[in-house]
């Protein structure tokens, strides 16, 4: 079985130098840190970059010493980008919403060998696992042999240096296995559709991810409560003090 992590980091000449620079810096801060602590090595990073990026060489950097394997993706954004197909209110997308979403497009899967058994797992590049994230993926995954979507339903949202514990059984930090000649790929479906598209397991009920609020977000729930807790301090080796949580 392979294990591919997939992530959209396509940021052309339609984003604004600082937005861009704010972007790169929580993908160094959060997302990479953490990918560079999993417990497992048996994974390989593929990213969808855009070559008009202005920070790309920086990017593409920092993604690979994160990574045991890279693959970099690059894709050329429609002209005119679209809403996910699953979007139920299209009209109510702006122009990054768009840019965004039409990254599912890309040909993730394009070189692979579709005659064995895949996990695919899906992280955006201003979020993060916890490091034992992707074994705990990977060994419910050796159990399967049929397209199953596999689900840490637990985690934290993170805004404005504090937190809130989150059970989301449809969160986008999720993975999807597929068997030897499945073609799907797990952004062919929008996240909070999974349990009505594939077959559900959730892997267990431990904290999995931080999910990243933040001003160049593209979507709500800008909100959190609570203090960020020691526990989550050493359990997420993050550079907490940028995201402006008091320690």
């Amino acid at each position: 079985m392979r294990h591919v992590v997939l992530t959209r980091a396509l940021y052309g000449p339609d984003w604004p130098e600082l937005d861009n620079r704010a972007r790169l810096e929580l993908t160094r801060r959060i997302t990479a840190r953490l990918m560079a602590a999993q417990t497992t090595r048996e994974w390989t990073w593929r990213i969808a970059l855009d070559r008009r990026d202005a920070l790309l060489e920086a990017r593409m950097e920092v993604f690979a010493d994160a990574a045991p394997r890279v693959e970099f993706l690059f894709w050329d954004p429609p002209a005119e980008p679209r809403t996910a197909p699953w979007d139920r209110k299209p009209e109510m997308g702006g122009y990054r919403d768009r840019l965004a979403a039409s990254a599912y497009q890309a040909p993730w899967r394009a070189g692979w060998d579709d005659c064995l058994p895949l996990l695919m797992t899906r992280i955006d590049d201003d979020d993060g696992f916890a490091p034992d994230a992707l074994a705990r993926f990977a060994r419910a995954a050796a159990m399967m042999t049929a397209r199953t979507a596999l689900m840490l339903p637990v985690g934290f949202r993170i805004w404005a240096g504090r937190m809130d514990r989150v059970t989301h059984p449809a969160n986008a930090m999720s993975s999807l296995f597929t068997p030897a000649g499945d073609s799907l790929c797990i952004y062919d479906y929008g996240h909070t559709r999974v349990r009505a598209e594939v077959r559900t397991l959730v892997v267990d009920r431990r904290p999995g991810w931080l999910w990243i609020r933040h001003p160049n977000t593209l979507s709500g729930w800008r909100r959190a409560r609570r203090k960020v807790t020691p526990d989550v301090v050493r359990t997420f080796p993050i550079d907490w003090r940028f995201l402006g949580a008091h320690l």
